[in-house]
């Protein structure tokens, strides 16, 4: 067996790791889960360059096909198919044609389809937990325009100049930059009932190591603006915390919520 096919045997082995081995939900949603779409441009670059038989079209097409053959069985697998996915492989796809061509300003272009797409976003992604950290104890302010790349927004849920509107049903989840928040005491929220009754909201504190548990917090939002504190439990000191997740309940109330500020204060009397 020539290198070639050993190269093509182990990068077989290693596709089907990458697109068929089941997944922690966490890897799925969020910054992670756009991340794992985007790597499949660099992916199918190199399936496309070890596949390269003959004419460019030939090794598009063969490539094209198991980028579709891909999405198509994920699913048995517990991973889910993606129109997103398959485009982003056929980008890295095309990257790996033009660099065939073997002209300068191609084999340029070729690079920055196959590694532009994660590497932008991973760039972003460490951007914005640098930017995080700075800005500590403060988790979300709207009037600073942060990115909020970090945040997870449930589908119900909405990102707008002036926070984030939680719904019925609806929620917004952030993995911390800073674990060690020992040295705070409540959660200081600052947000808007929009036309409608008093809103409860539900807040869950998600520890570190899993074997901590979660803590559960809840307060209401009366209609206009309100800023709120809610002190933790009295239990010194507070484990690393992981993710913290705010919450409104599926209800029959139509009211929202926007969330303008979100941070730690060190006293919940002040």
């Amino acid at each position: 067996m020539s290198f070639r096919s050993l190269c093509l045997v182990a990068f077989i082995l290693l596709l089907a790791g990458a697109m068929f081995f089941p997944l922690p939900h966490d890897w799925s949603v969020g910054w992670r889960g756009e991340l794992l779409n985007r790597l499949h441009t660099p992916l199918f670059a190199v399936a496309a360059m070890l596949l390269h038989r003959g004419r460019q079209w030939k090794t598009f097409l063969v490539a094209a096909i198991v980028a579709a053959l891909v999405e198509i069985i994920q699913p048995a697998f517990g991973r889910s198919s993606s129109m997103e996915d398959f485009i982003w492989g056929l980008i890295g796809i095309s990257g790996a044609i033009a660099w065939q061509a073997r002209l300068i300003f191609l084999r340029a272009l070729a690079l920055i389809l196959a590694i532009a797409p994660p590497g932008m976003l991973a760039g972003r992604v460490i951007a914005a937990k640098m930017t995080a950290a700075g800005q500590f104890p403060v988790l979300f302010a709207a009037t600073d325009q942060p990115d909020t790349i970090l945040w997870q927004v449930s589908r119900l849920a909405k990102e707008t100049p002036e926070g984030f509107m939680l719904g019925r049903g609806s929620s917004v989840r952030l993995e911390v930059t800073k674990q060690d928040w020992s040295e705070w005491e409540a959660l200081a929220l600052t947000g808007t009932v929009n036309d409608g009754p008093p809103l409860e909201l539900g807040i869950r504190l998600d520890l570190e190591p899993s074997q901590q548990g979660r803590i559960h917090l809840r307060t209401t939002f009366q209609p206009g603006r309100n800023r709120l504190h809610v002190p933790w439990p009295k239990k010194s000191p507070l484990p690393p915390v992981k993710q913290i997740v705010l919450f409104v309940s599926a209800g029959k109330s139509a009211a929202s919520l926007t969330l303008n500020d979100i941070r730690l204060v060190a006293d919940s009397k002040k």
